[in-house]
């Protein structure tokens, strides 16, 4: 219906990723900004993952800092890119030898997209060539890690649904969790080290 013949949207409709059903012992794990982390909070998620049995875990944004390729003023004597590459391959094969038959999920924040900034603005001839993905260069595909890049998860259950997103792409500005009801929710995440 276009009575006013206002011109072709060339907008995408992005839907959301759905969890399947029987993803529902969820560990969500988030803003770790690699190699920022907090070693002891992360031991604390894995054993209570363990504890609990989980059989999935979300990776809710800014897995990796990339500092040195972010827009801001970088202080050169901060760690390199190669560097903050290596230390997340080694916390995602850690991630994986703890949690050997669960699904993993990474739903990008800000600063995981960083990386494919950096490369449209400083190298767009390699944006085609696949070993030069972030995928690739994290070997995702041999650690079964999928990466959700539509900025949102759902989550759905018997009784509703649990939308989970970083709040740098969220709609709203602030920082808050809330309860639509006692069935459906929504959590919203970010958190710096101060």
């Amino acid at each position: 219906f276009n009575p006013y013949k206002i011109p072709k949207s060339e907008a995408v409709e992005n839907e959301p990723f759905k969890l399947p059903l029987a993803n529902n012992k969820i560990l969500v794990v988030s803003d770790i900004h690699i190699p920022y982390h907090d070693v002891e909070a992360l031991t604390c998620a894995f054993k209570f993952g363990e504890d609990k049995s989980i059989n999935t875990i979300v990776i809710n944004g800014d897995l990796i800092d990339f500092y040195q390729i972010s827009r801001f003023l970088k202080d050169p004597r901060k760690k390199s890119l190669a560097y903050e590459i290596d230390v997340t391959k080694n916390f995602l094969k850690t991630m994986r030898e703890v949690f050997p038959t669960q699904d993993i999920y990474w739903l990008l924040g800000n600063h995981d997209v960083r990386f494919n900034h950096w490369m449209m603005q400083k190298a767009p001839e390699l944006l085609d060539i696949a070993n030069a993905s972030l995928e690739s260069i994290l070997g995702l595909n041999d650690l079964r890690i999928k990466i959700i890049e539509d900025n949102q998860l759902y989550v759905f259950d018997k009784g509703g649904s649990l939308a989970i997103e970083d709040v740098n792409n969220a709609v709203s500005d602030s920082l808050e969790v809330t309860l639509a009801d006692i069935d459906n929710f929504t959590i919203y995440t970010e958190k710096h080290r101060i």
